[in-house]
């Protein structure tokens, strides 16, 4: 891609940091992991990390994968 020139959203032509970013993130991959973070005072819109106050699980083939779980586990 950045042989082509093609630009990422941000429009640099550097695609290495985001290939990476693409290859540790497991929506790329058709897995979810919900709850990472929750809203404690809804009348304030306060959200919080969610470190155990809450319950967290792991969906497997939530949705279609766009990298394969074969290469997403080599890297």
């Amino acid at each position: 891609m950045e042989e082509s020139g093609v630009k990422t959203v941000t429009g640099k032509t550097v695609w290495s940091a985001k290939i990476q970013q693409m290859l540790k993130n497991k929506k790329y991959k058709g897995d979810i992991m919900p709850q990472k973070t929750f809203t404690e005072d809804y009348l304030n819109g306060i959200r919080k990390k969610n470190v155990g106050q809450r319950t967290r699980y792991y969906v497997k083939g939530s949705h279609s994968a766009i990298i394969s779980p074969e290469i997403f586990d080599k890297v």
